[in-house]
């Protein structure tokens, strides 16, 4: 049975969370806090209700196969971080060990042996117990590539399966819940197909970074739509321009200029692309993109913006795919004082959306699709209790039922009944 509270306030409450099915991960970079002046970003600066899970950036491996610290005052924010979660006890936070910087060589000394791996995985679950972090997110850029050999494909699904088997025992020996685990895969189908057998791997992880094409590829080969998290920058890439023309496609000799805070050639912040479009940049919106980029002199930079993330956003609901994931919390206008739209724009954004109804997924149209194929209202009950999201069943509950005076239960057979006329509902756009 299903208890549905009489105060509207909890009704609302309830309501806005049975949408929020999306994941919405976001990344924290712990060299953010050596950004000058406003760009300093710390654990104290993430509004602990923007994301369902934050990914702490990065963890290293040191020369025993074991998980370590990189910075030297990880720890510490280690501590600070796990404080969100006395704001918001629904958080989760993981560990990412890894990443662009780190490369193959360790990974692939990691994986060249089962003794390694073991070492490795239960590194892993102490790790993760000791500091407070409910799962491992594994940044391997990439496996086969980058001077990983080719079998390191085939060793990279042993390496899941061993930290899998470690999370289980972990959770069943400390009575805990089991740890996540989850990836962070290329969105190049070419390195998809190889360094990952997806068809193995997507049993207990999650997977990050995937675009149109790769989403294709990694659906072929049997990952779960649920399971792919798309994953978009808080950064624009900038060049340097070699002629005046200034439209996409412009020739380009080199990067862009480095932003003031940001201090890397060819990477601007999403507020410092705000900053510079106060001070004049010329703004344009590419035609069936949706998104933009901006211009001045002989600089060009391409980024995100919250119209486009919208696009983004309803393109990630409408897929049914897990979710999106921010790189970097650091990237957004984390202050709200450079875009003029108030703090994390961009995330901020793509959490409305993600709890808009507005915003319609498949899921619906589905539904209508074989009503009118069928023309069988039967059917239609049967698709949406077979197929729908849960979020999709209680939101049907919560916008057919009358406000009730006493707190009200509803069986299986009740929920029939209200699906019947759910459909119906969602013909008329409710």
């Amino acid at each position: 049975t299903f208890l549905i509270s009489p105060d509207e306030h909890c009704v609302l409450l309830l309501h806005l969370n049975l949408f929020l099915f999306f994941l919405l991960m976001c990344s924290f970079t712990n060299w953010s806090q050596y950004r000058p002046g406003s760009g300093k970003f710390l654990p104290a600066n993430v509004d602990a209700h923007l994301c369902t899970h934050i990914f702490y950036a990065f963890a290293t491996i040191n020369y025993n196969n074991e998980v370590a610290t990189l910075e030297w005052n990880d720890v510490t924010l280690y501590h600070d971080m796990m404080q969100l979660k006395n704001v918001n006890p629904d958080l989760k936070i993981l560990i990412s060990v890894g990443g662009w910087n780190f490369g193959s060589a360790t990974f692939s000394r990691v994986v060249s042996s089962q003794m390694n791996m073991d070492t490795f995985s239960r590194s892993a679950v102490t790790f993760c117990r000791k500091y407070g972090f409910d799962g491992l997110d594994l940044a391997w850029e990439y496996p086969g590539a980058r001077g990983s050999p080719r079998e390191d494909k085939q060793r990279f699904t042993i390496l899941l399966q061993t930290l899998r088997k470690a999370f289980d025992e972990d959770s069943i020996q400390e009575g805990k819940s089991r740890l996540l685990l989850t990836i962070s895969a290329a969105a190049a189908t070419d390195i998809i197909n190889g360094g990952y057998e997806v068809d193995l791997i997507h049993g207990g992880t999650k997977v990050k970074r995937v675009l149109e094409m790769s989403l294709l590829t990694g659906r072929a080969k049997g990952a779960p739509s649920q399971k792919l998290v798309v994953a978009f920058p808080g950064y624009g890439r900038s060049f340097t321009l070699s002629t005046t023309y200034t439209q996409l496609g412009a020739p380009a000799y080199g990067a862009g200029r480095r932003g003031p805070i940001t201090g890397q050639d060819g990477l601007l912040a999403y507020y410092e692309i705000c900053q510079y479009l106060s001070n004049g940049w010329t703004r344009v919106r590419i035609d069936g993109e949706k998104s933009p980029y901006a211009y001045s002199g002989n600089q060009w930079v391409g980024y995100d913006d919250q119209e486009s993330v919208t696009e983004k956003a309803c393109w990630i609901k409408n897929q049914n795919l897990g979710g999106s994931m921010l790189w970097a919390l650091d990237f957004d206008d984390f202050r709200g004082d450079a875009c003029g739209v108030g703090s994390y724009p961009l995330m901020g954004q793509v959490k409305k959306v993600f709890t808009d109804p507005a915003c319609k997924s498949t899921s619906c149209h589905i539904f209508l699709h074989l009503k009118a194929q069928y023309n069988s209202t039967s059917f239609c009950i049967h698709g949406i209790l077979h197929m729908a999201t849960p979020a999709l069943v209680f939101v049907c509950i919560f916008y057919l039922i009358p406000a009730a005076r006493r707190p009200l239960r509803f069986t299986v057979q009740h929920i029939v009944m209200l699906m019947s006329r759910c459909c119906s509902r969602f013909e008329n756009g409710f």
